[in-house]
């Protein structure tokens, strides 16, 4: 396992990720998951969020995304991608959102599932 940080916006913030070694044998490939924390004035973010999610859906046609949305009680949320951590990079440094006043990437996670399947 290993473990480093990763600072994909000015938040003043560092994520922390982990590692684990992928199990070749499931067939999902490389899968990286970010929460998203939500705080502060929400005007802005929300001012953001159609074009953020207009981007999703795109990353989710182009078979990038997997899963997202917001937790029930909106102060954050949660993305599953299918990449790897060069690829997350690109997507969050591509996406103005990330950076919004009150969007704080909160944890950046490669994740290895070991019981599901993807269609």
């Amino acid at each position: 396992m290993a473990s480093g940080s990763l600072r994909p916006n000015d938040c003043g913030g560092t994520v922390t990720y982990v590692v684990f070694p992928p199990e070749p044998w499931l067939g999902f490939g490389s899968m990286m998951v970010i929460e998203l924390a939500f705080a502060g004035d929400s005007r802005r973010r929300l001012a953001a969020r159609p074009a953020h999610r207009a981007r999703l859906t795109q990353l989710h046609a182009d078979g990038d995304l997997l899963l997202a949305g917001p937790w029930d009680d909106d102060t954050g949320a949660m993305l599953v991608f299918r990449t790897d951590e060069r690829g997350l990079r690109r997507i969050l440094d591509a996406d103005p959102y990330y950076s919004t006043p009150g969007v704080t990437v909160s944890s950046v996670r490669r994740w290895q599932p070991t019981v599901g399947s993807i269609r």
